[in-house]
This record gives C-alpha cells, sequence and structure tokens, in this order.
C-alpha cells in the first residue's frame, strides 16, 4: 500500500496533558519519537514531517508510561484524509499483556479519535489503535452529514479508515518494541460494532478476537427506518406528537408495572424487565377517558404512534427491519423522536448518503427526497451505499475457520438501535454458515443481551440496573476508577473473557468460552451484579440477595 503520512508525537488530551513526564530509562525513552516509526524499510517512501516534537505520557491516575503517537493518512489517489491515534505502553508493562494488540471503534457518525477507549486500552498494556473515521472538518456538526457526498469520505467512514489505520499501526507498534505482536483484539459498539463486524467480514486476517456491543451492522436498512420513524410525527401538530419526557414516563411506567415479573422476597418490583420481548404492555389503558386530560393520559395520536414504536418495520408485508422497540426502553425515544431528530436528522441519509442521479431510482412519480417514504427504504437497500453494512456473513465462516471469536452483547433497553437487528445478525448468520459447521455457531460467536441496558451504556431504571461488562465506551480514562476486582476479571469484563477464550488463559489454545457474563452498576467495591446469558436465555432468580448474582442462574 502507498500512504502520505504525517507522523506527530503529541499530547493525549486535555485530561492528560497535566500529567508528569514519565521517566524511563534513556533506550525506551528515545524510541518515542518519529524515526522509530519512519526509518523502517517496510515504510513506503512518501512520509512527511514531524508535526511536534516527542512526548512521553502517564496514563491518567496511572503510573503506566506510554508513546503516544497521531498519524494522518492519505490513501494513494484519495481526496480524503483521516488521521488515528496509537498509544503505546512502556515495554515491560506491554510484555505482561503478552504483546497484545487492541484496536477500538467510533460512535455515530463523529469524526473523534475515541480517546476514552484509546487510553483505557493503552494503560491496561495493549498497544491500542483508534481512527476518526476521516471527515473531521465536520467535527462540530456531527450530525451534518454532507460529507458522504464525496465517496472517498464515504469509503472511509465505512471501513479504509480502520482498515489502513489497524495496519498501519501494527507496523509501528513492530518497529517501537522491535518484535511481533502477540495476539490481536477488537471492541467496539454502535458504529464501533458494525466497524469489527466488517473486519471479521472482510479481513478475517486482522483479529484475533473481536468484542461486539450494539452494532450499527444493517446500515441500508437501519437508516431509512430512523427516518420512518421521523416520519410518523414530523407532519402532525405538536400536541399529536410523541416526544415529551411525560409521556415516555407513564409508558416506561405502563411497562414496568406489565412486564417485570421478577418477584424477590420483600422486594416484589425492582423494575428490571428480564424478557421484554415476551411482553406486550396494554397502551390503550393511558387513553384519557372520564374526563381526563394531558400530561396525566395519552391522546390517540400518541398511543397511534407508540403502538408503531413498539413495532417491526414493513413493507409491502415483507419485514424491512426488525425496529421493534421493547417495553422498558420508552425513556430514550426521544433520540428519534425530538425536534432536532424530526427537523434535520431524519432525511440527512437519503439526502447525502444516496445517489439521487441513480437511472434505477423511481420515477413515476418522482421522489420527494426532502420527505420520507418506502421507496427511499427500498432506494437503499439497493445502493447500500459505501459498502457500509456488514451484511457479508456467510464470510465469516473463514474468520471462524482461522480459530476467531466473536463476543456480541446488545442491551435490551436500547432506544437506539433496536436489539432485534443483533437477533436478526445471530440468527441468519447461524443459517448462513449452516453448511461450514452446523447451526450452531457457539464454537466461535456468543450473543448475550442485557436486560435493562440502553445503547451500550447505562441501564433503566436511572442506571439501577446491572450493565457494565467491560465493553467499548464503558470505561473511564482514570483507570484508578475502575479497581481490578470485581471489574477486571474474565468472570466480570467481557474483553478478558474474549481473551480468555482465545487463548485459554495463556495455553494459546482456548477456552471452551462463556456462557455467562457478570454484568454491574460502576463504580463501587460491591456492586449490584447479575448475570446475562447466552441469546435465547435469561438469568432465573433462585432466591437471596437479588443484587448477588449467586442468587441468579443462566438455565443450561
Amino acid at each position: 500500500m502507498a500512504f502520505e503520512i504525517l507522523l506527530g508525537l503529541v499530547a493525549l488530551a486535555t485530561a492528560a496533558s497535566a500529567s508528569p513526564t514519565a521517566t524511563l530509562d534513556g533506550r525506551q525513552a528515545d524510541r518515542c519519537v518519529a524515526a522509530t516509526f519512519t526509518g523502517s524499510p517496510t515504510w513506503p517512501s512518501s512520509i512527511a514531517s514531524i508535526r511536534y516534537g516527542p512526548e512521553l505520557r502517564h496514563a491518567p491516575g496511572s503510573n503506566l508510561p506510554y508513546c503516544y503517537v497521531e498519524v494522518s493518512v492519505r490513501p494513494a489517489g484519495s481526496s480524503s484524509v483521516f488521521a488515528f491515534g496509537l498509544g503505546l505502553p512502556d515495554a515491560p508493562a506491554w510484555a505482561a499483556n503478552a504483546h497484545r494488540f487492541l484496536a477500538v471503534g467510533n460512535g455515530a457518525y463523529f469524526p473523534n479519535i475515541t480517546w476514552t477507549d484509546l487510553v483505557y486500552g493503552t494503560a491496561r498494556g495493549f498497544a491500542t489503535v483508534s481512527t476518526d473515521t476521516g471527515h473531521a472538518e465536520y467535527v462540530r456538526d456531527d450530525l451534518n452529514l454532507t460529507w458522504a457526498e464525496d465517496r472517498d469520505k464515504l469509503a472511509d467512514f465505512a471501513h479504509r479508515a480502520l482498515d489502513f489505520s489497524v495496519d498501519i499501526a501494527k507496523s509501528m507498534a513492530r518497529g517501537f518494541y522491535q518484535r511481533d505482536l502477540g495476539r490481536a483484539y477488537y471492541m467496539g459498539c454502535s458504529t464501533g460494532g458494525r466497524q469489527g463486524l466488517k473486519q471479521v467480514q472482510d479481513r478475517p486476517d486482522a483479529f484475533d478476537g473481536v468484542l461486539i456491543g450494539a452494532p450499527a451492522w444493517d446500515h441500508k436498512h437501519y437508516l431509512p427506518w430512523v427516518a420512518k420513524v421521523g416520519s410518523w410525527q414530523v407532519s402532525r401538530p405538536a400536541a399529536d406528537r410523541l416526544n415529551e419526557t411525560w409521556q415516555f414516563d407513564l409508558l416506561y411506567q405502563l411497562s414496568v408495572r406489565t412486564c417485570d415479573t421478577t418477584t424477590v422476597p420483600n422486594d416484589p418490583r425492582d423494575s428490571i424487565i428480564m424478557r421484554p420481548e415476551a411482553c406486550h404492555p396494554p397502551v390503550d389503558d393511558l387513553l384519557c377517558k372520564n374526563g381526563q386530560a394531558p400530561p396525566t393520559c395519552l391522546l390517540p395520536s400518541h398511543v397511534e404512534i407508540a403502538k408503531l414504536m413498539y413495532g417491526n418495520y414493513t413493507i409491502d408485508g415483507r419485514l424491512f427491519f426488525p425496529g421493534a422497540l421493547l417495553p422498558g426502553s420508552e425513556r430514550g425515544w426521544t433520540v428519534f423522536t425530538s425536534l432536532v431528530a424530526l427537523n434535520f436528522f431524519d432525511t440527512q441519509y437519503q439526502l447525502h448518503f444516496l445517489d439521487r442521479t441513480d437511472p434505477l431510482n423511481p420515477t413515476n412519480p418522482p421522489i420527494d427526497w426532502n420527505v420520507y417514504e418506502d421507496r427511499i427504504g427500498l432506494v437503499s437497500e439497493r445502493q447500500d451505499p459505501g459498502n457500509v453494512t456488514a451484511d457479508r456473513l456467510a464470510a465469516m465462516a473463514a474468520y471462524r475457520a482461522r480459530g476467531g471469536k466473536i463476543i456480541m452483547y446488545h442491551g435490551l433497553a436500547d432506544a437506539v438501535i433496536p436489539p432485534g437487528s443483533s437477533d436478526d445478525l445471530y440468527v441468519r448468520t447461524r443459517a448462513a454458515l449452516a453448511g461450514s459447521g452446523g447451526g450452531d455457531v457457539a464454537d466461535f460467536f456468543r450473543y448475550f443481551k442485557v436486560p435493562a441496558m440502553g445503547h451500550c451504556v447505562l441501564s433503566e431504571p436511572n442506571g439501577q440496573a446491572p450493565w457494565w461488562l467491560g465493553g467499548a465506551n464503558q470505561n473511564p480514562e482514570n483507570v484508578l476508577l475502575v479497581p481490578d476486582v470485581p471489574y477486571y476479571t474474565k468472570e466480570t469484563n467481557a474483553l478478558l473473557a474474549l481473551i480468555d477464550w482465545v487463548e485459554g488463559g495463556g495455553g494459546g489454545g482456548g477456552s471452551r468460552g462463556p456462557s455467562q457474563i457478570i454484568t454491574s452498576t460502576p463504580i463501587s467495591l460491591t456492586p449490584p451484579q447479575r448475570p446475562v446469558c447466552l441469546f435465547d436465555r435469561r438469568a432465573e432468580y433462585k432466591g437471596g440477595d437479588v443484587n448477588n448474582s449467586t442468587s441468579w442462574v443462566c438455565p443450561a
């Protein structure tokens, strides 16, 4: 590959800039210079100049020194530039972590290096990389998707920025440490989950294990669903819309009353809905009657929209996207029903990602691209602009064959990406690989549903339900805020569970893989904990302290 690369050794972030300069032996300190990375004969000749002098930093709250490198990349023939950051721990710390490499993903369309996860990974002893996916000039206007009209920028967002960043970062790490890398891992949630699945499907040799949270994998169907949700409201008078906090509270409380069926002595309801997919709240009970008026009840239009939100998106009787939002997620619905969403973001995808000049687009009648209609969803399905969607499910057979492992999780109170999307991915993957190891893919792919967890982080009610499992976006930069016990064990940390599955506790042969992960509620030495179970199973209460993970069991 030919690259045009600008190397810069820069301060990590505001939080890190006040950290003291690390004290290292001269040889290690001398290696944190651009010559370490540009002097290798494996590097292309088109390397540009250094922008900043060398820096050695401490991870915030840690005594771990590391070298931080920031790189700007312009692929050959491209007009687009993207950047990535690479954190390189002190050599003894890296050796103590078995010389492992970690890439971390991004969120939504934000053109930022994911600093928090990069610092966390580096502080834990991984050589850690994160890309900004390009279009950094839009960093102050995250909802503006006009950049996608530049097909080079779209390619960077879809996969190229991460592809190149991972390959270059691995080469840089080898040059820095003067030795080969150990195992390579990836973690990402939302867009980061989609990125990780693209790596598995398109580059099966890139990673030994990937930790995937709530992936936005089905981009070509998911974004039309977002616009469809907006279309249910945008043409209605303000009073008829379902976008007020009090409306969502009424719906949420109804769901808890209807769906929280766990019976605990002296605590009959903990407001954690364990099986929301199997529950159907009687929304009509909230209709105003007998002289009632909002905000103590809902209007018919509110109930109509709520029922649509609880349902899948179909076109001409065919499932287009499994968009049913589950009971318990209602207080998060505002993300797609707010005035910003309705007046701006809901049509950004169709205006800037889709090729509106495609001769195959419907013309009778012509499409009004400023208003969503089902035909636009069908255009998106056909075009999949930028090849963003990670739906090459049969291609995961190659990753499986080389021993790669996947742990995926999804919160059941996620109001951003409906959990049914991950269900669909898992079921379709099993079907796609039926001829390469059978319909059961648990030998390399484990999927966990997390009751009451929101999108990537937090939970209902008000963060009280256990949700933390060490995934992407869940870890503070200050690693001392996260004690090793209970948060950094293979039983409670999904990344460590993944490593143990791949490596078998250091033996190299791999373990049998996790059948449960214990979720926590940070940050406390004695947090409420509860196991989450494989795919279609749910933890069952067997008696005792409801906040103790041993009071719950995953069915065999």
